[in-house]
């Protein structure tokens, strides 16, 4: 975690919660939690003030190139390299959902306005 203060950066805390590479983070919409993806595999849930790992999520077997939470903060979408677009539960790290763009990589997510 970098901070930026009058024009200059500084390393503030150091997360440990992957083996391998972070390659996306996302801040929900409340402010509150961010989610990082990584090579490993995984999703990472964190809350913002504290850097406490709340969740962590298999989203395996293919790396997680992309994390998106939706409007409502109550889900993560995830974008493979095998073109899996994935839901899970926020609270409970389930998944909820798999959509697949026929073997096209994920590389950004979005969420309509109304949530959907």
């Amino acid at each position: 975690m970098w901070s930026y203060h009058n024009g200059e950066i500084e390393l503030e805390k150091t997360l440990l919660g992957h083996n391998l590479g972070v390659i996306s983070v996302s801040i929900d919409p409340s402010g509150t939690l961010f989610a990082s993806s990584s090579l490993d595999s995984n999703i990472s849930i964190w809350d913002l003030d504290s850097y406490e790992q709340k969740r962590k999520i298999d989203s395996g077997p293919l790396d997680c190139w992309t994390v998106q939470f939706t409007r409502d903060s109550k889900y993560i979408l995830t974008g493979s390299g095998d073109g899996k677009i994935e839901v899970f539960s926020v609270e409970t790290g389930k998944k909820e959902k798999s959509l697949d763009t026929k073997q096209k990589m994920a590389l950004s997510l979005a969420t309509s306005p109304d949530g959907k």
